[in-house]
């Protein structure tokens, strides 16, 4: 489950645009969200 949370911070170091960043903080929250309803 490490593997999506390291792309995502190597998306946030490349990412230098405000909104990129919204955007990847969404899908973020979207995903430990998902992790926790499977839990």
């Amino acid at each position: 489950m490490t593997s999506y949370k390291e792309m995502i911070i190597v998306m946030l170091e490349k990412v230098k645009k405000e909104e990129n960043l919204k955007r990847v903080y969404k899908l973020l929250e979207y995903l430990w969200l998902n992790e926790e309803w499977k839990e």
